[in-house]
């Protein structure tokens, strides 16, 4: 598996940081915008997941798991609708020359916008990788759906990466693939459960 973005970061010093320090530090330099994180044992995933989720792809394609909330899924979950129509947010991103002048990119995700989000960050070189993590702030800040976590039994197996397809009878807004952000298992007086982290939905920005 390789992870089509690939990002180049100047003026990074790494001398004695641990692997935990480096993926702080990436995630610290390009605000947040890339996502590190195991979806195998041993791969590490690094790169944006909104921008491909918003447009409808599957970019692990590892695996599919089918969830029905009352029958493979425990009634009680954190599901939360987020709703975003009344303060959409434009991100503009800049980085200062050393000519004193500034690069300026900004999100074009969504045309209409009451809020901004500006910050500098000097550590990328290139605008046009300003204009991706731009896009990638936009479809995180304006992300309307619903997320949270859910409690499942230990079947079927799930992990980082993986799609959840929801079914949900009685919220049927609630049915759609959802990327699965993480997951850990849970040992109790009434049985193991496995719960499920969800991020965002499969193609919510192509309503």
């Amino acid at each position: 598996m390789q992870c089509e973005v690939d990002f180049e970061l100047r003026n990074i010093t790494v001398n004695n940081n641990s692997g935990f320090d480096i993926i702080n530090n990436i995630s610290k330099y390009t605000d947040g915008c890339l996502s590190c994180f195991f979806i195998q044992p041993n791969i590490l995933w690094c790169g944006s997941v909104y921008t491909p989720y918003a447009k409808g792809d599957d970019i692990f394609n590892i695996g599919l798991v089918n969830y029905r909330l009352g029958y493979n899924l425990v009634k009680e979950n954190s599901l939360q609708e987020r709703l975003t129509e009344t303060d959409p947010v434009k991100v503009i991103y800049s980085k200062k020359l050393s000519t004193g002048d500034r690069i300026t990119q900004s999100s074009d995700a969504f045309k209409n916008y009451r809020l901004t989000h500006n910050k500098i960050l000097n550590h990328i070189i290139d605008a046009s990788v300003l204009k991706q993590l731009a896009d990638e702030k936009a479809y995180h800040l304006n992300y309307a759906g619903y997320e949270g976590s859910m409690n499942a039994f230990l079947q079927p197996y799930a992990a980082p990466g993986y799609v959840a397809y929801i079914t949900d009878d009685r919220y049927p807004e609630r049915n759609g693939k959802y990327i699965i952000e993480s997951n850990h298992v849970h040992f109790g007086i009434s049985g193991a459960r496995r719960i499920i982290e969800i991020g965002p939905k499969i193609g919510f920005a192509n309503k």
